[in-house]
């Protein structure tokens, strides 16, 4: 065990002077200066067995500057956790981006043996390029359209992540298990655009100004009504003939009976136009339906993220 601690620690001593020295065109200083320190970082804790966070800061040495010598080393510290599942998904991912290295493929190809039948292997064909999280955690380091991961045996929620869409998918996973898909991004569903009523000619008086003049007009014609019988009983046909026998026109009671008469006559126009002018209300300018609710607009997809990792 000595041994091959102490190789290990030449290794990533090695590994963080060419993760200093080799920065390839793709990598920044700010991201170099970032691999080293979390490089430096997992072998203290790979020394104190501290495995798991270890893994963790090797991870990101690899996310920040790719190198074979830092994913050689996560997949060590997963194994060393006896975290197969994840040891196995590097070692697959390390086998795609570093087939020509062979320390790399034979570490890879040990732990792939070994995780075989402990751990669920799902293999995703993405279109286009796709990246992966099991149970809410990134298990993918790089987006591809060929993703192989490896899950613990029991139920896992996948989420295979397309940019700003994301497609979920339910696994049993079993040990010694296989599964594969191919996988597109779910249809976008666009937002309900608020329903537009169509043009329509609204009449502009509401049924309070028919339901008004109605009132006024039924008024009109019960005035009417009482003037009408006032004006027949009021003096009456006998006392016109009683007081104004040979006195003609000018006598008084027929003046009074004349103006009665005439009274009657103008409510009874009066209250007959105010019923045309309710019927042409009511039948043309008259608005007796309310207008239709509208429909709210809707709304969607949350983007899944990869900040999270194992």
């Amino acid at each position: 065990m000595a041994v091959r601690r102490v190789g290990f620690l030449l290794a990533g001593a090695f590994a963080a002077g060419l993760l200093a020295r080799d920065a390839g065109a793709d990598d920044n200083a700010e991201n170099i200066r970032s691999a080293a320190k979390a490089f430096d970082e997992g072998r203290r804790l790979f020394l104190e067995n501290k495995f798991e966070p270890a893994a963790v800061q090797f991870e990101n040495a690899f996310v920040d500057a790719p190198r074979a010598e830092a994913l050689r080393n996560a997949i060590r510290a997963r194994k060393s956790a006896r975290q197969y599942a994840r040891a196995a998904t590097l070692a697959q991912l390390a086998l795609d981006q570093y087939a020509s290295d062979a320390p790399t493929v034979q570490l890879a190809n040990e732990v792939l043996a070994e995780a075989n039948g402990k751990a669920h292997a799902v293999i995703l064909a993405c279109d286009p390029k796709c990246a992966v999280a099991a149970d809410g955690r990134a298990v993918s380091l790089v987006d591809s359209r060929t993703q192989r991961v490896f899950l613990d045996p029991g139920p896992h929620n996948l989420a295979v992540s397309f940019g700003a869409r994301t497609r979920q998918i339910k696994i049993d996973a079993k040990a010694g298990g296989k599964t594969e898909f191919f996988v597109k991004p779910p249809e976008v569903v666009p937002a309900i655009a608020p329903e537009v009523d169509p043009p329509t000619h609204r009449k502009p008086l509401g049924p309070l100004v028919f339901v008004t003049l109605a009132g006024l007009t039924a008024v009109g014609g019960g005035a009417t009504v009482v003037s009408g019988l006032d004006a027949k009983n009021n003096p009456g046909a006998d006392a016109v003939r009683r007081d104004c026998a040979g006195l003609g026109d000018s006598c008084p009671t027929y003046q009074r009976g004349l103006n009665a008469q005439l009274r009657t006559n103008i409510l009874l126009g009066a209250t007959a136009g105010l019923a045309v002018v309710t019927a042409v209300v009511g039948v043309f300018f008259t608005e007796w339906s309310s207008p239709p609710a509208r429909q709210k607009a809707g709304a969607t997809l949350s983007p899944f993220g990869l900040s999270g990792m194992f």
